[in-house]
């Protein structure tokens, strides 16, 4: 196998499912941010928590 088929197995098209992934990650670094930057009266822990409706 040739290096240039090897570098196209890495090349994936961008799939939503890719956003979906990245997007609860990106949440909790930002909230995790501003909750380390912000007063200490300023409590952002609840934020991290997702509710589940049935």
């Amino acid at each position: 196998m040739g290096l240039r088929s090897r570098l196209a197995c890495l090349r994936q098209p961008w799939q939503s499912s890719h956003a979906l992934m990245l997007l609860p990650i990106a949440l909790i670094v930002v909230i995790t941010v501003v909750d380390i930057h912000s007063p200490e009266d300023v409590h952002l822990g609840p934020a991290l928590v997702i509710q589940r409706r049935a």
